[in-house]
């Protein structure tokens, strides 16, 4: 998605501090050579527009809002974690995003929107702050606890009862159109083919189908359609469907009664309820994207999950739980990745807001540097397990006052000021591919051979 509204969840503290660029400032990120965002930064999914790039604009927020774009601009151009938060009932569909510098999410980071014009984030957020805030918009401590009821499906099953949902959604809204009491027992393929067209269509995210496809897009069926029939028979033959034939009904098409579990799922689930997905994205070692996806319903009888574990293997898990069992959920998605044992991170000072300004006014002087994208591998939402492929950064040296990162034509260093005439201490490099090597690294990101 290109464009999403900052999600205020409850919980949230105020005061954090808050800093925007507009689209022309984005886009004289470009200047910058070699300069690559993480396949985790929002800026990959954003197009470049007709407008001019305005480097001015940019150099002037960075300045003006320098404390937050310290921390922020690591985590925006460099995320190794990112948390997407989606949320929809009938009448509102909010999505929310999260970003960490570091994949187990231990350094300050932001929440992130993305509108047509300007990109706005804000923070500092930590993990427990997005558990906490969610927690509380669930207002799980109004609920009972439960005995865990599951419902295994197919794949594709699990596409046949969402759309049969958004269906039997549509029925009693007709039915109160018309002012007929009592909830659907039934719905008509015809209802069916129209409510997955709808939900592959539309950006409402309080139906089903909307929600799912949002949050697994490379798991949405080709040409569900015409797959629907065998797919309902697969249901009917699990005894969660009864066919009636049109000579049995008032109605001219063939429709489908619920038996009673579809019926308890769905008349517990409709009309009111909250339907939310939570996806996390981390980058666990070198060009390696993982992801963990959660998605439910809250309504005032308990919680849905869908559990998407044995997803690769074709199953989805649908489970009536209690609270305690979604908090423990939660926390294990959101908070106790932070104790993984993941490679030590270091911070990447060329994130910095100091050193991309040099750079830029680097490129100012000089017309000859050529503009190139700030991204180039664009990753979809929950693509999973891919080889991601990033370019490498010109070699730096460091500045011999104070170490910090100085680019191959710097004169002065931009954060002590001291002039860089004297000989310089030239990074590490690879010595079979000549790729530079960050501090204390044992093996080469590109090429493997074992650094001595």
């Amino acid at each position: 998605m290109e464009t999403n509204n900052i999600l205020a969840i409850e919980g949230t503290p105020s005061g954090l501090q808050e800093g925007y660029l507009s689209r022309a400032a984005l886009q004289a990120l470009r200047r910058i050579p070699h300069l690559v965002a993480s396949p985790l930064s929002p800026l990959a999914h954003l197009q470049a527009n007709s407008g001019k790039d305005d480097p001015a604009e940019l150099l002037r927020r960075w300045q003006q809002e320098h404390d937050v774009w310290t921390w922020a601009m690591p985590a925006l151009l460099n995320p190794h974690r990112a948390v997407t938060l989606l949320m929809g009932d009938t009448d509102t569909s909010i999505l929310g995003q999260y970003l960490w510098e570091d994949p187990s999410g231990l350094m300050p980071g932001i929440r992130v929107g993305v509108e047509p014009e300007v990109l706005t984030v804000e923070g500092p957020i930590s993990s427990e702050m997005v558990l906490m805030g969610l927690l509380e918009t669930l207002h799980l401590s109004g609920l009972p606890e439960s005995d865990p009821l599951r419902i295994r499906l197919s794949k594709k099953a699990f596409w046949g009862v969402m759309t049969l949902l958004d269906a039997y959604r549509m029925a009693l809204l007709k039915n109160r159109l018309l002012r007929k009491g009592g909830f659907p027992k039934g719905v008509s393929i015809a209802l069916l083919r129209e409510a997955w067209g709808l939900g592959c269509s539309q950006r409402d995210l309080g139906w089903a189908v909307t929600m799912y496809a949002t949050l697994l897009p490379d798991e949405v069926p080709v040409q569900f359609e015409e797959a629907l029939p065998d797919v309902l028979h697969e249901l009917e033959v699990a005894g969660l469907l009864t066919q009636l034939l049109p000579e049995e009904t008032a109605d001219s098409d063939t429709v489908f009664v619920f038996e009673e579990a579809l019926e308890v799922f769905f008349q517990t689930l409709v009309p009111s309820s909250l339907l939310f997905g939570l996806v996390v994205q981390t980058i666990p070692q070198p060009e390696k994207v993982a992801y963990s996806v959660l998605g439910g319903w809250r309504s005032g009888s308990g919680i849905w999950l869908a559990d998407f574990a044995d997803i690769a293997t074709g199953y989805v898990e649908l489970l009536f739980v209690g609270p305690h069992f979604v908090t423990t959920a939660l926390e294990i998605l959101l908070t106790e990745g932070n104790t993984e044992k993941y490679a030590p991170f270091f911070a990447d000072t060329r994130y910095h807001p100091d050193f991309l300004a040099h750079a830029l006014l680097d490129t100012r002087k000089s017309q000859s540097v050529p503009i190139s994208p700030v991204v180039t591998i664009p990753v979809p939402l929950a693509q999973g397990k891919v080889e991601v492929s990033t370019s490498d950064h010109v070699p730096v040296s460091a500045c011999q006052h104070c170490g910090y990162p100085l680019l191959t034509d710097a004169h002065f260093c931009a954060h002590c000021g001291t002039p860089t005439q004297a000989k310089q201490v030239a990074a590490p490099a690879c010595t079979a591919c000549g790729t530079p090597l960050r501090e204390g690294v044992k093996f080469c990101t590109k090429c493997g051979l074992a650094v001595h």
